[in-house]
């Protein structure tokens, strides 16, 4: 009788903990859901808006902001607001020209030159507005270092000498698309957080959200 009582305990041990480990991810994995990442059908979102907060750092110093970033097709319109930024810095443009406006001033240069005049990293915006959707930029480099989740989103990858480390994705109407995003480049750092992504339909829907 006294070795049944041992038996038992002992059964109940192992069984909870197999329990336990059953139920339990590695940190930032995610379960498998209904929401699984569906590459085909992120990549066809043209019209779209995110709004979150963006901070950053260099050798040079630091900052944050919020942001508002609409995109149609290849053209962005991004507002940032932040104290580094003396007020509102509004950037609109494509692939060809990008054009800043920041207190009664407009300036005009090319969209590669665009994030280190407003925030003194050079990260290629014609490229963050995929990496935004958890996709690699198709006029980018070839990628390396390729990292996925179980739902198939990519935890990371490494695209014109940035390193992608995407720590947390959020269901949406269109799919599972990243919270927070982390790029880095030797001493260069920028993260995003998403709040929030709307999704416009029509021509007509994004002039009114700008």
């Amino acid at each position: 009788m006294h070795i049944n009582k041992h038996y038992h305990w002992l059964l109940l041990v192992i069984i909870s903990i197999v329990a336990n480990g059953c139920s339990t991810l590695p940190a930032n994995i995610y379960e498998r859901t209904n929401h699984t990442y569906n590459a085909d059908q992120i990549s066809r979102i043209e019209h779209w808006q995110a709004k979150g907060k963006l901070g950053f750092k260099s050798p040079d110093g630091g900052g944050s902001a919020s942001v508002t970033w609409l995109q149609a097709n290849e053209t962005y319109h991004i507002t940032f607001r932040g104290p580094f930024l003396s007020g509102t810095t509004v950037v609109r443009g494509d692939h060809h020209m990008a054009e800043i406006q920041q207190n009664n001033t407009s300036t005009q240069l090319p969209p590669s030159e665009l994030a280190s005049q407003v925030i003194g990293l050079p990260i290629p915006i014609d490229q963050l507005h995929y990496w935004l959707k958890g996709l690699s930029a198709p006029q980018g480099d070839q990628i390396s270092d390729v990292r996925y989740y179980l739902d198939g989103s990519l935890a990371g990858f490494m695209q014109s000498q940035w390193q992608l480390s995407f720590l947390a994705y959020q269901d949406t109407e269109m799919g599972r698309l990243p919270r927070k995003i982390i790029a880095e480049k030797g001493e260069l750092n920028l993260k995003l957080v998403i709040t929030k992504w709307n999704f416009l339909k029509i021509e007509k829907d994004v002039k009114q959200w700008r």
